[in-house]
């Protein structure tokens, strides 16, 4: 993954030299003494005129390729550039990202109370013979931003999380205070792509950080995919003492494990891959959990998977509810902390043991990946006739 891309300077200071007049010494008419060099003057005179006639007499234009036009363009005034308190960061001729066609990536830092990044991406169309323009992509104000490209050809915004509750803020790394939202070019535009995991972290770029830190030798708990999960019941389920623990099955970079809490009972089957690396120094990622037939589906069915991408309210649908029990939805935010007002959210669950709710949320950055709790428990009269149903799974809230 190439690194964030750093500020340029776009150009240089000029030095104004004053202009001093000067005094002439006066000149003797030379050409009215030689009527020769004035008839050699007039001739040589007319040769400089018909050369310049040759010379300016309009050519055809040459044809001017995508490429040649984007690395050409006058991206200041395209941006609407303020040179007052913006100033050009970066401008870079990317390929791949669009589809395999040349594109422009183009940065403009705002300088203010808190410096802001505006990410810009222009592709090239030729219409006739010419090249015009195309803006592909746009974000404006990501706070202390970057932008990141990848190998698999997407890239990846940064800004700071400026909603973070107070004092959450001391217990989370660095990273950890930023959203990051990767977009991939799909059908013609660029969409959001979400990260396959969604615990210890739900971001790529954080993933990242994570593996590499183990890989320069500092102790983690997530080396062991039985161990990531039993650390995953503590932080996002509040599990304690530790839930009985199984390795069902280990193939290449995925694994399968069971968490067996005894009051109420729950058996979660918890998957796990090797998101960043898939050898035996590789971290596991949660990509899934839930009970035996737990299900999550887009609002009012059955048969069609949730959206991706989720606005407030969040609304969904799902199957596999205890009729008689307490079925309740709680939302995390990017930092696996609960989103104040989106806990223990009761869910209507229907005869069927279908289920159905609604969660408002407000006041997130937008586009950060959360994880999403369903719970249904046995009320405390049927503990020891019924096993409890869980399901978490990550969502992108806008």
């Amino acid at each position: 993954m190439t690194p964030f891309l750093t500020s340029k300077q776009l150009a240089q200071e000029l030095q104004i030299i004053p202009y001093r007049e000067r005094k002439r010494k006066p000149r003797t008419h030379a050409l009215k003494r030689h009527p020769f060099l004035l008839l050699l003057g007039g001739l040589l005179i007319l040769c400089i005129l018909r050369a310049v006639a040759v010379y300016a007499w309009p050519l055809p234009e040459q044809p001017i390729t995508c490429n040649q036009y984007l690395e050409a363009a006058d991206y200041p005034r395209v941006v609407h550039l303020q040179t007052q308190n913006q100033q050009m960061a970066a401008v870079q001729i990317v390929n791949d990202l669009d589809g395999g066609l040349p594109a422009a990536l183009v940065q403009v830092i705002t300088h203010g109370l808190q410096n802001t990044l505006d990410v810009y991406i222009f592709g090239c169309s030729m219409q006739g013979n010419q090249p015009h323009l195309t803006r592909l992509f746009t974000q404006r104000g990501l706070i202390q931003g970057a932008v990141e490209l990848t190998p698999e050809h997407t890239f990846i915004t940064r800004t700071l999380d400026t909603r973070l509750a107070p004092d959450v803020i001391p217990f989370l790394q660095p990273l950890q205070q930023n959203v990051y939202h990767e977009y991939a070019w799909e059908q013609g535009h660029f969409v959001p792509i979400a990260f396959p995991g969604f615990y210890p972290v739900t971001s790529q770029t954080e993933a990242e950080a994570l593996q590499q830190s183990a890989d320069n030798g500092q102790e983690l708990p997530w080396n062991d995919p039985v161990t990531t999960a039993i650390q995953m019941s503590k932080d996002l389920l509040q599990w304690s003492p530790d839930p009985q623990a199984q390795l069902l099955s280990r193939t290449g970079d995925t694994a399968e494990v069971s968490l067996t809490e005894q009051s109420p009972h729950i058996v979660l089957v918890v998957t796990l891959k090797q998101l960043i690396e898939s050898d035996s120094a590789g971290l596991w990622f949660v990509t899934d959990a839930r009970t035996r037939g737990m299900l999550i589906s887009r609002f009012g069915t059955l048969d069609q998977p949730l959206p991706t991408t989720l606005h407030s309210p969040l609304q969904f649908s799902g199957a596999n509810a205890l009729v008689d029990g307490q079925t309740t939805a709680t939302l995390f935010d990017h930092t696996m902390t609960p989103v104040s007002r989106a806990i223990n959210i009761p869910l209507t669950v229907h005869p069927d043991s279908s289920y159905s709710g609604t969660i408002p949320y407000a006041n997130l950055t937008s586009g950060q990946q959360g994880v999403l709790l369903i719970k249904s428990l046995p009320r405390p009269g049927n503990l020891n006739k019924e096993s409890g149903q869980m399901l978490l799974t990550g969502v992108i809230l806008n």
